[in-house]
C-alpha cells in the first residue's frame, strides 16, 4: 500500500513539473533581477521610456527553475530593457525589438535555483562528513577498547 501511494505521489509531482514547464513557454518572457516579465503587444513611445536597465544575456534553454540571469525565450542576446517613466520596475519594463518598444508586465518571481547555494552547501556537507567520520572513529575506538577489556 505504501509503495503504491509513494508511486502515485511521485507521478503527481512529475506531471505537475511538466505542466509548469509547458506554461512557462506559452508567452514571450524576459527575466531581470529575479523577476519574470511577460512581453505584451502593447507598444510604447520612446518619450515614455527612462534609462537602460539591462539586456538579455542568455537564451532560455534550461528548465524553468534555472532562469536566474537576464534570460528570454524569444528575444536575442543583447535585447535591451528600459525603465518606463512613472512605472515601478517591479510592475513593468520596456523591451526594444526592431526599433519598437513593447511593455513587459511582471508575472512572478523567478523560481529559486540551486546555483546560489553551491558556495554554502558544499562546505556544510564537507563539515558534516568530517563530523560523521570523527564520530565513527570514536565509536570504533570504544568498541575496540571494550573488546580488549
Amino acid at each position: 500500500m505504501n509503495k503504491v501511494f509513494i508511486g502515485l505521489f511521485l507521478l503527481l509531482l512529475i506531471s505537475l513539473s511538466i505542466s509548469i514547464f509547458l506554461l512557462e513557454w506559452e508567452y514571450s518572457f524576459v527575466t531581470m533581477e529575479g523577476r519574470m516579465y511577460q512581453v505584451t503587444e502593447e507598444s510604447l513611445e520612446e518619450n515614455a521610456l527612462g534609462d537602460l536597465i539591462g539586456q538579455v544575456t542568455a537564451i532560455a534553454n534550461t528548465p524553468p527553475d534555472q532562469y536566474h540571469e537576464n534570460i528570454s525565450n524569444h528575444y536575442p542576446i543583447g535585447t535591451p530593457y528600459y525603465k518606463i517613466i512613472r512605472v515601478p520596475v517591479e510592475d513593468a519594463i520596456a523591451i526594444k525589438e526592431n526599433g519598437n518598444y513593447y511593455k513587459a508586465i511582471y508575472q512572478k518571481n523567478v523560481i529559486f535555483y540551486w546555483e546560489k547555494l553551491y558556495p554554502y552547501v558544499i562546505p556544510i556537507i564537507f563539515l558534516g562528513v568530517l563530523v560523521l567520520l570523527y564520530r565513527f572513529r570514536i565509536n570504533i575506538k570504544k568498541v575496540y577498547s571494550n573488546s580488549l577489556s
